[in-house]
C-alpha cells in the first residue's frame, strides 16, 4: 500500500578501523550523526572521545570502534531512547537488543583486540556481565558469553 508519509528507516551502522587493533571501543546507542555519517562516534561523543584518546597517546585510526545498537532507537524521547533494546532498569535486553548483541559478539571475535572499552551501561552488561558501571568502571574484567575472553575495561560513554 502506497503512502505518503515517511516510513522509518532501519539503517546499520557498522564498526570501523583496522581489524588488527588492539583496542576495541564498543560504545551503546547509535546517534542520529552516527546514522547521517553511517559511521560510530560521530558528532560531540566523538570530539570528546577523540580527546580522551590525544590524552592517552592515541588517534582514532588506531582503534576499532563499534556501537552495541547499530541502529537508532525508534524512540526520539531522550528520556524513552534506547528502552527497545535495553529495559529502563539497565539489566536486561530485550529481543531487538539481544539481536544486536549477537551481532557484537560476532563482530569483536573476528578481531583480536587485546582490550575492549565498553563506554555505557549496555555493552558492559554484554560484555562483561556487570549492570553497576559507576562501581566498576576503570577496572579490568574477563568478558562472558564470547568464544573466547577478552580483557575488558567499563567506563562511561563520552555523551
Amino acid at each position: 500500500m502506497f503512502s505518503f508519509f515517511p516510513q522509518a528507516q532501519t539503517r546499520t551502522v557498522p564498526g570501523v578501523g583496522p581489524k588488527d587493533a588492539k583496542i576495541a571501543i564498543v560504545g551503546d546507542y547509535t546517534t542520529v550523526y552516527d546514522d547521517r555519517a553511517l559511521r560510530p562516534f560521530v558528532g560531540s561523543n566523538g570530539s570528546v572521545l577523540e580527546q580522551c584518546l590525544h590524552g592517552a597517546g592515541l588517534i582514532t585510526g588506531e582503534v576499532y570502534l563499534t556501537n552495541i545498537f547499530k541502529s537508532r532507537s525508534i524512540y526520539p524521547d531522550y528520556r524513552r531512547q534506547g528502552t527497545d533494546f535495553f529495559d529502563e532498569n539497565k539489566k536486561s535486553f530485550t529481543e531487538k537488543g539481544k539481536e544486536h548483541r549477537a551481532i557484537l559478539f560476532k563482530e569483536l571475535e573476528e578481531l583480536n583486540p587485546n582490550v575492549i572499552v565498553t563506554m555505557g551501561a549496555a555493552p558492559t552488561l554484554a560484555l562483561a556481565g556487570i549492570n553497576k558501571l559507576t562501581t566498576y568502571r576503570g577496572y579490568v574484567y574477563p568478558s562472558t558469553n564470547l568464544a573466547r575472553t577478552f580483557k575488558v575495561i567499563p567506563t562511561f560513554a563520552p555523551a
